[in-house]
């Protein structure tokens, strides 16, 4: 960093902190949307079910070698574990990180699926928010690809989802990846035009549409950093902020509210049309809540 960068600091220090300070909204409508409430335990067990992941990769010149891990932490009469954990190269050797994202969404659903399969009463918790796993796309997948994908690799693509969709135990428990199975029969200059790439995208996508199909009233994303402006549109800040700014006691927002769908039809650009219109008839349920307070 040059040192002249710190000499701009210093001179734009009480700036740059007016406008992290400034809320371009009325604070009062915030409490208008909180509703307080003190949470105890509750009187019966109740069965939940957390699941998270990470991912490693080292990369060489022509190739990346990379391990995932996922964990399911599920708390009934004690608590009990499920794991799963995948080591391989990646292939094609494209987009290294985005991919290796995208891997840990699929183990994640993968997991959860097979737990709340298990216990009927129990609820899923997934780190992260459902609506950026459909919509977020993978760099080199397009329209274009995504139709030309259907054209010439139909068959694989309607195996993946005749799979997903029937729980078939070689996608959900015997496969990490299901989508490398078909790495053989892609050809060299089909990957590098984004073909390999939007099958693992779509194994994703037949993933989360089963998991919320099957289990929609038994889940629950969280989103730690949300940047929505559900609430409060005319805010250049997210509602998260502007709640945390404006409350401090335990409570949630007010979820009827909110009337929103996973996805919108500005989205259908970026999905197979089948799967939009699932996601854009799947009413979700948004809310923010505060366990302690003080607290975030």
């Amino acid at each position: 960093m040059l040192p002249e960068t710190y000499e701009c600091l210093a001179e734009k220090m009480y700036e740059i902190l007016e406008k992290i300070k400034k809320v371009y909204i009325d604070g009062s409508k915030v409490a208008d949307y909180w509703i307080s409430k003190r949470f105890s335990p509750p009187e019966e067990p109740f069965l939940i079910c957390g699941v998270d992941s990470s991912w490693g990769v080292k990369e060489f010149k022509g190739y990346a070698l990379y391990a995932i891990n996922a964990e399911a932490v599920i708390c009934m009469n004690g608590l009990d574990y499920e794991k799963l954990v995948d080591v391989d190269v990646l292939l094609p050797f494209k987009h290294v990180e985005d991919r290796l994202r995208l891997y840990s969404e699929i183990v994640e659903a993968k997991l959860i699926f097979k737990v709340l399969s298990r216990y009927n009463e129990m609820h899923g918790l997934i780190d992260g928010s459902l609506v950026s796993r459909v919509i977020r796309p993978i760099p080199g997948v397009n329209k274009v690809v995504m139709k030309e994908a259907f054209e010439k690799h139909e068959n694989i693509l309607s195996e993946i989802k005749s799979k997903a969709l029937t729980g078939a135990k070689e996608f959900w428990c015997d496969s990490i990846i299901y989508a490398k199975k078909f790495i053989d029969e892609i050809s060299i200059e089909e990957s590098n035009q984004g073909y390999m790439l939007f099958i693992e995208y779509f194994e994703k996508l037949v993933a989360y549409m089963t998991l919320v199909e099957k289990f929609k009233d038994r889940l629950v994303f969280i989103s730690k950093h949300s940047r929505t402006n559900d609430y409060f549109k005319e805010s250049f800040k997210p509602d998260m902020a502007l709640f945390e700014t404006y409350t401090t006691g335990t409570g949630f927002s007010d979820p009827s509210e909110i009337k929103k769908t996973v996805v919108d039809e500005k989205s259908k650009w970026k999905l197979p049309n089948d799967i939009h219109s699932f996601f854009v008839e799947t009413p979700l349920t948004v809310t923010f809540v505060r366990f302690e307070h003080g607290h975030p």
